[in-house]
């Protein structure tokens, strides 16, 4: 999560924009810069370099929408001889190898479908004696498979949805360590966005 704090002198008499065209404005120029930043040169705000991904044996679930159609090695169920649907999709060369099948690159970058980055939201929020913060988080979820187990209240296997905000935190862990921090900002970044505030302040002559 990113706060960028909107700080402005009581003296000056001044116009202020629209909450609502702010925040959408430098909500997603933070993200189209954060997204591009991570895609292409691969490191956070502060210059860490992302960490590989795991090269060892990727197991997924057959029903899970984003990986169906792939090259992925299919599991079947013991003793099934493969005369029943598989239940796993298997890479034994990891998930780099998986991202690669699937047409993306085969990197940290979070963009294996596009969902995550779709997910990015700003929202304009005040704290008492601090001013106010446009805030850029991650909301929304994708569908990674149905349930075997659970129903939907008309009798329909259950989907089962991974949350965007999830899939940023698990980006940045390895070993269970925090590896980088991905809604970070680099000073130019950070110039940017404030020059696009600024220069929707206005004088009131």
């Amino acid at each position: 999560m990113i706060k960028v704090k909107v700080k402005l002198s009581k003296k000056l008499k001044l116009r202020l924009p629209s909450n609502a065209a702010l925040v959408k404005e430098v909500g997603e120029r933070a993200a189209t810069m954060i997204e591009k930043r991570i895609r292409t040169r691969g490191v956070d705000g502060d210059g860490k370099r992302l960490p590989p991904l795991s090269a060892g044996t990727f197991v997924v679930s057959a029903n899970d929408p984003r990986w169906q159609g792939t090259r992925l090695e299919p599991r079947y169920p013991k003793g099934s001889k493969g005369l029943t649907e598989p239940t796993l999709l298997v890479d034994h060369d990891g998930y780099r190898s998986a991202k690669r099948a699937k047409g993306a690159k085969g990197k940290r970058d979070g963009a294996l479908t596009g969902a995550m980055w779709r997910g990015v939201t700003a929202q304009i929020k005040r704290k008492k004696g601090e001013g106010a913060f446009i805030r850029i988080f991650f909301t929304g979820s994708q569908t990674v498979g149905t349930s075997k187990i659970e129903k939907t209240k008309k009798g329909r296997p259950k989907k089962i949805k991974v949350t965007n905000k999830l899939k940023a935190r698990r980006l940045q862990f390895k070993g269970g360590r925090q590896m980088f921090t991905l809604m970070s900002l680099t000073p130019t970044e950070l110039n940017i966005l404030a020059g696009i505030i600024a220069r929707k302040i206005k004088l009131i002559e």
